[in-house]
């Protein structure tokens, strides 16, 4: 679900962040540091792939995302909602270093409804 929330342009890292931040009072940082760690392994290794299925075909390939839902789940109320956006807007960026990271670090778009997530990575 973690991962479903960060590829969202609305919310990526930071609902998560915000999220553990609430769930592991204690150990949150801690927590934190194991999944921002495992979302880097999972992106390295897709890169990885990526080369490596290019430098045989020589053309760029797409991966894709399997995911029946989306992070509409954890979003219950206006009132979580409107204390995410607190958090959000306190939460300060980092130094570019890989694609992954731009991303994560380009502001985040608005919440709307209707918006296609595959459709938005398809563009």
């Amino acid at each position: 679900m973690a991962v479903a929330a960060i590829v969202d342009p609305r919310y990526k890292f930071q609902i998560v962040e915000w999220r553990y931040e609430k769930a592991y009072v204690e150990t949150y940082k801690s927590e934190w540091a194991i999944m921002k760690q495992k979302l880097v392994l999972l992106f390295n290794g897709y890169l990885d792939e990526s080369k490596l299925k290019n430098s045989k075909d020589g053309q760029p390939t797409c991966g894709s995302l399997n995911t029946q839902e989306g992070p509409q789940d954890i979003l219950e109320s206006a009132s979580l909602l409107m204390d995410f956006d607190n958090f959000s807007a306190k939460v300060t960026s980092q130094a570019v270093k890989s694609e992954l990271q731009c991303y994560l670090e380009e502001k985040l778009m608005p919440r709307v409804d209707n918006l296609n997530i595959l459709d938005y990575w398809k563009t």
